[in-house]
């Protein structure tokens, strides 16, 4: 079956992209054909074939714009996906595709074009990025007023985890007035992909503190039935889980974009890597979701105020773990979907599922701060924490 494809000399003159009305379509072959006179057809052999400026046909031998037929030909052999719109202007020598790798491998800021995508798929929006600068950067202020103020110093894991989202939103903004920057693209994946991991391990030792809250309420014979693990072993193993899986994820970024600015480069491996990674993450975090869930039904169990004026903070626990955890799913697809997928290529999306969600998860401990909602905490002569505890039942303890 032939495809029938208008030229739009007057956009893309050499790159062997075509259009109508409006839809971008394309053989890979095309970049060998003489360019023909603009409103005329050029039938592209679905074969492979190469098509020959000489075989082409002016819209009206074809119908028109409505040609019926022919256009539900066009429909269905000439939309080019995105994926292949750009590997064909890799293989093109497009002027401007080449003044476009020239401004990005000089660090050159040069504006949108249209036709052109940015490796995002999309000109990220300057008012989206300068939204969650300002909440993470108050957020991260109001947290180090915090810590200094309670002398919690465990909770700077909020602070650095709500730079890290500071810097990747500044890229992203900069990538907003500089859409072709591979240093602003690879800054932001960076350092998004690292943000959550500073935010759960913040949660880890929370847990921990929770468990020994409990346990100093309970009665004896009580205790070392309210968690599976103990509180120092939650820190180790989940904390050691997220380090592997962001040294995985890390390496897949690096690869995937060091092969998305090069010309055909192939991003598949960096991104199965990136892929096994957040799959890896996810798989941690399900697991711990299930450790704390059952913590909680074994605690009221105990008794439904053995958390005291505590309590606030596992609510506010559990919100930051469930926005953490909506975030990884959306993470997960993203990235199993590719480069060119549904998500990855709608900024909506990573404006709602994540960067909304990461400041709710690091936002509500500002709200709820552990130094005010946790009992403060000291290391024995045995090295095992011990809560100093503020509590109605304190004198029923064991």
């Amino acid at each position: 079956m032939e495809a029938l494809c208008e030229y739009d000399i007057s956009t893309h003159r050499t790159s062997g992209i075509v259009r109508r009305n409006g839809k971008i379509c394309a053989s890979l072959k095309t970049a060998d054909v003489d360019v023909p006179t603009k409103g005329h057809v050029v039938p592209l052999a679905s074969t492979g074939g190469t098509a020959d400026a000489n075989d082409s046909v002016g819209l009206n031998e074809m119908g028109g714009e409505d040609g019926g037929e022919e256009e539900k030909k066009f429909e269905n052999s000439c939309q080019l996906q995105r994926k292949e719109y750009r590997e064909m202007v890799y293989n093109s020598s497009d002027p401007i595709y080449l003044y476009i790798l020239a401004a990005r491998n000089s660090g050159t800021c040069i504006d949108y074009i249209d036709g052109y995508e940015p490796s995002y798929g999309y000109v990220p929006s300057l008012g989206v990025g300068i939204t969650f600068l300002v909440l993470f950067g108050l957020s991260a202020l109001v947290h180090l007023v915090q810590m200094c103020w309670k002398r919690t110093w465990w909770t700077s894991v909020f602070v650095i985890g709500a730079i890290a989202e500071i810097l990747g939103w500044s890229a992203r903004t900069w990538s907003a007035r500089c859409p072709y920057s591979s240093t602003a693209f690879l800054m932001q994946i960076s350092t998004l992909i690292i943000a959550p991991t500073f935010f759960t391990a913040g949660i880890y030792i929370i847990l921990g503190r929770l468990i020994t809250l409990a346990s100093s309420n309970a009665y004896s014979g009580e205790k070392k039935k309210l968690s599976i693990i103990t509180p120092k072993m939650y820190l180790w193993i989940f904390c050691t889980c997220d380090i592997l899986s962001l040294v995985i994820q890390a390496i897949g970024g690096g690869m995937a974009s060091g092969e998305s600015n090069k010309v055909g480069g192939d991003t598949k491996p960096g991104t199965d890597v990136m892929v096994a990674g957040i799959v890896f993450q996810l798989a941690t975090i399900t697991i711990f979701c299930y450790f704390f869930v059952d913590f909680l039904l074994r605690s009221q169990r105990v008794s439904s105020s053995i958390f005291g004026r505590s309590r606030w903070i596992v609510g506010a626990t559990v919100l930051s773990v469930v926005t953490i955890y909506i975030r990884s799913i959306y993470r997960t697809i993203e990235l199993v979907q590719g480069w060119d997928g549904y998500l990855i290529t709608r900024e909506r999306y990573f404006g709602g599922l994540d960067g909304a969600m990461m400041v709710i998860a690091v936002g509500v401990f500002n709200c709820v701060h552990p130094g005010w909602a946790l009992p403060k905490a000291h290391s024995s002569a045995e090295g095992m924490d011990e809560i100093v505890m503020v509590s109605e039942r304190e004198g029923e303890k064991a």
